[in-house]
């Protein structure tokens, strides 16, 4: 049986809303269990996978990787390990944390009854019009780099992932109702926007919600000292090589909560993409409605 007296916490983001730098500030915490996407993992690289593996990269030797020695093996990686795993009883962990996409569990036709009993389940938003040019961007970097993959496979890439459950926004509100009517009648939910505006007040909001111990490195924290954040993360052995690459390295090397980890998609987008932006906006208004307003 849990602790009564461990928070366990999940955080369920869209793409590109800031997710990874959140868990790096929440994971200043010694002693935590911190659990990065154990969930998409599934959906990419475990057993269940629904995506094709576009991207050499991750296929690379991890042993040197930091992280490597809290990594778990791809194979074990289904829906159900997962849920088994995050509800074990973590013995001495002083929290667990795990964030992740609720989009990795719809698309493989998994139902919400997957995701773990005892925790508190949170919710973290931002505009489409911010997260889904990012997407599209930052899945450039899957790109085989022996260039297999041409304009028009990497269009159906982009398609098979942002097109599905309108970019990650329906399925998060989908799950947001069923905490709210079977779980948790209050959800926090958070937008990416106001927490980057004002993180010296959202995080210490969000740790009073959940029982997290609030410090105040959580919202400044400088530098690493030679071990990065995803070394003390629980992460899918494959996702590790992630890291390596420039998407994520703006998020794990921030100092402190910034508009600097933000992409900066400048160009307008295209017709379809237009399009796709305003098939995620009624979702993502609905969740904008109850988020957390800071006083």
């Amino acid at each position: 049986m849990a602790d009564t007296n461990q928070p366990r916490v999940m955080l369920w983001a869209v793409y590109r809303s800031c997710s990874t730098v959140t868990m790096r500030a929440l994971s200043t915490i010694e002693g935590g269990k911190y659990f990065y996407e154990p969930y998409t993992a599934a959906a990419y690289f475990g057993p269940e996978r629904v995506f094709p593996r576009v991207n050499s990269v991750l296929d690379k030797a991890t042993s040197d990787l930091p992280g490597s020695d809290l990594a778990y093996d791809n194979q074990v990686n289904t829906f159900s390990w997962v849920k088994q795993t995050l509800e074990e009883e973590h013995e001495g962990a002083r929290l667990v944390f795990v964030k992740d996409h609720a989009y990795s569990l719809k698309i493989a036709g998994k139902g919400w009854d997957e995701i773990p009993n005892g925790y508190r389940h949170t919710f973290l938003i931002r505009n489409p019009n911010k997260t889904i040019p990012s997407w599209r961007k930052l899945n450039l970097e899957f790109k085989p780099s022996s260039g297999t993959m041409d304009e028009e496979k990497m269009e159906a890439w982009q398609d098979l992932q942002m097109g599905s459950l309108a970019g990650g926004f329906q399925s998060l509100i989908e799950l947001y109702e069923y905490v709210r009517e079977n779980l948790d009648p209050d959800p926090f939910v958070m937008d990416a926007d106001d927490l980057l505006a004002d993180p010296e007040a959202m995080i210490p909001a969000y740790c009073q919600a959940t029982g997290i111990p609030f410090r105040k490195k959580m919202v400044e924290w400088g530098e690493d000292n030679g071990e990065p954040a995803q070394a003390r993360w629980v992460i899918c052995r494959p996702n590790l090589a992630s890291f390596q690459l420039h998407y994520k390295q703006k998020a794990i090397t921030a100092a402190c909560f910034s508009k600097e980890v933000e992409s900066e998609i400048k160009s307008t987008p295209s017709p379809k993409v237009a399009a796709l932006i305003q098939r995620c906006m009624p979702f993502y208004e609905k969740l904008y409605q109850q988020r957390h307003v800071l006083e």
